[in-house]
């Protein structure tokens, strides 16, 4: 038994190693949109969509497509001090307790762009969500 587990483990490992090929439209879709990108890393993350990492300007990003090419989203990462005033504002005042663990930017076409930050008080952790004006989004 611990054999076959053994085995198990090492597939899985070999398996997520290798470097998944996204199709032509969306590498073309990715290459127009972030010329620029370095030490890009392709991923599914579900069974239509591609999401690429990757640096652009030194700040680590990822962004999302179909496997057509359309541009789902982008997520960048950034630090509490790089976050709008008033997103700052509301989980001071709302979140007391709470510590900022991460925080990202998305932009999603058509939607604008969001503030996602994750949150940490001792074990719980919880995920906050806030337009640029510090009003919470679903």
């Amino acid at each position: 038994m611990k054999n076959i587990i053994l085995v198990l483990g090492i597939l899985l490992i070999a398996s997520c190693s290798f470097a998944i090929n996204p199709p032509a439209a969306v590498q073309k879709a990715f290459a127009q949109k972030y010329a620029k990108a370095a030490d890009v890393k392709w991923g599914k993350e579900s069974a239509s969509e591609y999401e690429a990492d990757f640096m652009l300007d030194g700040i680590k990003m990822s962004a999302n497509f179909k496997a057509d090419g359309t541009w789902v989203e982008t997520e960048t990462e950034l630090t509490a001090a790089q976050l709008p005033a008033k997103v700052s504002s509301y989980i001071s005042t709302n979140c007391k307790g709470w510590e900022i663990a991460e925080t990202a930017k998305l932009e999603r076409p058509g939607k604008g762009i969001v503030y996602e930050t994750n949150l940490k008080s001792g074990k719980k952790k919880k995920e906050v969500t806030l337009d640029g004006e510090g009003v919470p989004v679903k």
